[in-house]
Formats: C-alpha cells, structure tokens, sequence
C-alpha cells in the first residue's frame, strides 16, 4: 500500500473516532449551554478541532473516489506517425496510444510491441487498467513485389555493325576519336593524344586488320600524320576484299613493306624525327602534330629489321610526350616474340585484346587472373583505355569499303609533307619513295592555301575557314562571300 492511502486510512479513522466522541459527550448532556459548561474550554477547542478534521478527511475521501474513478477513464493521446508514441500516465493509470500502420509489418510490430507493453505493466501494476486507444485501421495499398522479369535488364553488347551506319550519325574529330561501342550501344571515344601507342593483340583471322582500318582512317580523317608498315600489305585484301587504298592514298608516304625501308623507316622516327621533337620541346615550341607508326606483323618485324626492337623500346618510352605513337599489331606480345623487355609493354596505354594468348591479356589489359576468351574474336575484343581504365567487353563496328569512301572522300588534307631533306639522308638503294606530286604541290601552295590546309586539318568549318582567311562572313553574303567559296573549294581540289 502506498503512503498516500496509508495517510487516507489513518485520517478516515481518526475522523470517525472524534465524531463518535463528540457524539457520546452530546448524547450525554441535554443542551448545548450545559455541554459547553461541561467541556469547558478544553473540551471546547477539542470539538473544534475533531470538526476540521472531520471535514478534512471528508476532503480526502472524495479525492480518494475521484482517483479510482479516473483509472476506468480513457486518455486519448494518439501517435503522429502510426506508431506507438509513449505510455501516458496519470498516477495509476497507464494509457497506450497507436494508430494504424500503413505497411503489413509495422502493424505487426506495433501491437507486438503493444501487447508486451500491456504485460509489462499489469504484471507492475495488477490493479492497474490498461486502456488501448485505435483509430480504425485504414484500407492497405496493394503490395507490389517484383519479380526476377520485373527487374531491368543488364544493358547486352550492341549486334554487329558497320562504320558506315555510324558516320550517319556522327563524325570523328580532334577530341572524339571512336574506339568501339559500349554496352547499350554508346560510343567510346577519346582525344587524339589519349591514345597514346596502341596495341592490337589477337590470334590471326579474329579483327585485327579491322581494328587497324577503323583507328587509321580515322587518324587520316582529322588531319594527323600517319605512316603504315606492314611486310604483308596489298592493296585491296585478295582473300576479303578489304580495299586499303583510300587509306594509302592519304598516309604520309606509301605503305613500307620492303625490310631494308622498314629499317631506315624506324631510324628516322626514333633518331632524327624523336630527337627533333624533344628539342622543341625543350625550347617551348610546339613539337608538332600527332604522327602514328602503324605496325602489322611486329614478330616478323623483330626477326628481320636489325635493331627493330630497340628502336621501337625507344619511341615507346620517350614519344608521347612530343606525339610520336606506335600502332602496333601481333599475335602476342611476350618478350620472346617481340623481343625489347616487359617493362616496355606498359607504355601501350590503349589495348584491343581479340583472345589468343592468356599472358598477353593478363599484361596488356592490366587485370589479375585469367581472362575468359570466350564470345572475343569477329567484332567482340576486351578494351582498356582513357575511356575505359578497367578493361571490358566492347563491340567494335566493321569497317567496310563504303564506310573507307565515305569518311576519307571528304575533303581532306594530303598529309604527305614530310621534310625531303630528312629523307633523303635516310634513303637506302631509293627504297624510301613519297608521292610524286607532293614537291610540286608545295611549291604551288600560296600562303592562303598553306592557313586553308592548316584550318582543314585542324577540323574547322568551311564558313569558319572563309570567315578567318578572307575576312567574310556568310551573313554578309553577296558576290564577295560567293567569290571567296569558290577559291576556297578550288584549294581544297588542290589539296585532295
């Protein structure tokens, strides 16, 4: 018993006693005059005081009926959130307030944890009433639980493809050079010089010779120098009919194919071309535009150019600061194959992997483990690059003779304008030859035509070409823009 009612029992008591007292003296005398006499001024203050205490306990009593009438009343109090708030109390009585759930599991908890509550406190307090107040609960939403199908999809490789379709939709520049075609179709593409040397390894008849068109004919379409090596090439591929020749036709000289010009090929770029560009560089002068030797058949290469691997071991390390790069072609790229060290290997930072040999995945993709080559070959080839640092399956479009005649017919520049003076000391047995007409159409170019074929090379629309040449615009438009049209359409028939 708590004291409260242990003080309510003693007042009660003690109340009944003096007003039985009070009531004896009374019934003992037969007025009020003669009982005063007979109290006196004792008994006096003693009645006076057994009546306040009367009306005390009078006071306590009803405050005693209203507290048990308070514990069978309800306190409403519900939660904000559908959920049980707090235990409200007012002296003894405990009150638990909820309101609906709007998921299947919060209901649940709710009146797990509303019914533990309830235990708790009558098993506190057995005279306690524990009064819940709800709401009704509302209608649950219809529960949506997906399924496997339900999910999205992986985005998948696009099907196979041609060039041609692409150049539909989009051009290569300066800083858009297309690699291959990402899952769910997006392009991947990087600058010119993110590039960097580039390797393309593969068994034979998976898509190197494709990848090798799709990287040159772009190279060529942007204006960047480009020399192709290759100890096998022919003009137009009798066994596939790939035709080469809008490609020969704008490289910076023919295709080197004969050993003793591969050889004095190599030293010109690694020991006069190199050199050069380093001491322009030094000398803060802008060491020129981006200059790609593109390699096919490297091991056949490295067994029959003396010093071939040496040279390339030097381009490899020293070229990408000046932009000298290396396209090169193999079957693998093992030490053993291609000689130089394996240190020199990972200055390829762009790599095409179309299955073949595990050790070559392993070092030119830069992945731990093995690499699957299951689904590579004919379109499909595992590509690590700026675009994409973590290798990853990639679909490369078919480069057929249409997409070749439509991208390198646009008019371009003829990027045969190497120095003569620079190859004729490299010239061996006449081996080195450069197109026939090029001395002449240097002579004939103008100082007009010369910014033209900057301009051209550097990607800048014909209206910007005019615009910056001849000083006019199009919206000025008339005779003078008309005149100015035809010479720059007459230059560019040149320069093709």
């Amino acid at each position: 018993m708590k004291f409260q009612d242990k003080a309510l029992v003693c007042f009660t008591a003690f109340s009944v006693f003096a007003v039985g007292m009070a009531l004896f003296i009374w019934t003992d005398s037969k007025d009020y005059h003669a009982l005063i006499q007979q109290l006196g001024v004792i008994g006096r203050d003693a009645l006076i005081g057994a009546a306040i205490l009367v009306g005390i306990g009078a006071v306590l009593a009803v405050s005693y009926a209203i507290v048990h009438i308070s514990r069978e009343a309800k306190l409403v109090r519900p939660g904000k959130h559908g959920a049980v708030q707090a235990i409200h109390t007012r002296r003894e009585t405990i009150v638990l307030s909820a309101q609906p759930a709007t998921q299947p599991m919060d209901e649940y908890a709710q009146m797990e944890k509303l019914f533990h509550l309830m235990n708790t406190m009558q098993k506190m307090h057995p005279a306690t009433r524990v009064v819940e107040a709800r709401e009704e609960p509302r209608a649950l939403p219809p529960v949506f639980v997906p399924t496997m199908e339900d999910l999205p999809s992986k985005p998948e490789l696009p099907g196979p493809c041609d060039l041609v379709d692409i150049l539909e939709v989009w051009r290569p520049s300066v800083n858009e050079i297309l690699l291959a075609l990402a899952p769910g179709g997006q392009r991947s593409v990087i600058p010119v010089k993110a590039s960097c040397h580039i390797a393309l390894a593969g068994a034979t008849g998976l898509g190197k010779s494709v990848l090798m068109r799709l990287l040159l004919a772009q190279f060529l379409y942007v204006g960047a120098h480009v020399i192709l090596v290759d100890p096998h090439y022919a003009p137009v591929d009798p066994e596939s009919g790939e035709d080469w020749r809008p490609i020969a036709d704008r490289l910076y000289m023919p295709p080197v194919v004969d050993y003793a010009a591969i050889h004095d090929i190599l030293t010109w770029f690694a020991m006069k071309e190199l050199p050069n560009r380093l001491e322009k560089r030094r000398n803060g002068q802008h060491p020129g535009p981006a200059f790609f030797m593109a390699i096919d058949e490297l091991p056949v290469i490295a067994d029959n150019v003396p010093d071939a691997p040496e040279m390339l071991a030097k381009i490899l390390r020293e070229g990408r600061k000046v932009g000298l790069f290396l396209i090169t072609a193999a079957q693998d790229f093992l030490v053993k194959t291609i000689g130089g060290s394996g240190g020199v290997r990972d200055c390829f930072r762009t790599a095409f992997y179309v299955g073949g040999d595990a050790t070559t995945a392993r070092v030119l993709l830069d992945v731990k483990g093995t690499v699957d080559d299951g689904g590579l070959g004919k379109g499909i080839v595992m590509l690590r690059s700026y675009a994409t640092p973590q290798a990853a399956k990639m679909r490369v479009p078919y480069v057929s003779n249409d997409a070749l005649y439509e991208l390198l017919a646009l008019p371009t520049v003829n990027t045969t304008d190497l120095p003569r003076t620079d190859l004729d000391h490299l010239s061996v047995n006449g081996s080195l030859s450069v197109a026939p007409s090029v001395a002449n159409q240097e002579k004939s170019l103008d100082a007009r035509a010369i910014r033209v074929r900057e301009l051209v090379r550097e990607g800048t629309a014909s209206s910007k070409i005019i615009e910056e040449v001849w000083g006019i615009t199009a919206k000025q438009g008339g005779n003078t823009y008309k005149n100015a049209a035809q010479e720059f359409t007459a230059i560019l028939q040149k320069l093709v």
